[in-house]
């Protein structure tokens, strides 16, 4: 999805920083990043998770826009040169809610529960991981560095399953 199509979500929806026409891959937040996904900032412990992080160069941010407007002009520069593409929002927590729907549909269109992820070749599981026959995993599923999934465990079709949990 492109940046600018958001708008059509959010009528407060203003660009700040960037041509419109970049792609928008998701949404993460602050604190689990992840490469060309937008992230909310609505106070400064956002904006600062965001700063600390190495890969901040790689994000799309939505800042409230009253936050904004309080940040200082060398921080707003910072955030202008490390961001791919920075906007404004009337109300961060709302058009959270008015986005989310279209990054849901887009990733779960279609997805296939019926077949084992690991049959179709769309299932990554690390190799440590320990998983009991008869657990059901779906496609897409991501399955962390030393898991345990206990016999009759359904991970439906998306899920990241994170590093050392173990599932019942």
């Amino acid at each position: 999805m492109k940046f600018s199509e958001l708008n059509s979500m959010d009528s407060s929806f203003s660009i700040v920083k960037g041509t419109g026409s970049e792609l928008v891959a998701g949404i993460t937040d602050a604190f689990e990043q992840k490469e060309s996904h937008i992230i909310f900032i609505k106070n400064k412990t956002y904006l600062q998770s965001w700063l600390d992080d190495k890969r901040s160069h790689s994000h799309f941010l939505i800042i409230e826009k009253k936050y904004f407007d309080l940040i200082n002009d060398e921080l707003k520069k910072n955030i202008l040169d490390n961001a791919i593409a920075v906007a404004t929002v009337a109300d961060v927590n709302l058009s959270m809610s008015y986005f989310s729907k279209t990054f849901y549909d887009l990733k779960y269109k279609s997805p296939n529960d019926v077949i084992d992820g690991r049959q179709m070749g769309t299932a990554v599981v690390d190799s440590s991981a320990w998983i009991a026959q008869g657990a059901f995993i779906g496609e897409g599923v991501i399955v962390k560095k030393d898991v345990k999934i206990r016999l009759g465990v359904v991970l439906m079709s998306g899920v990241e399953i994170g590093e050392g949990s173990e599932i019942f």
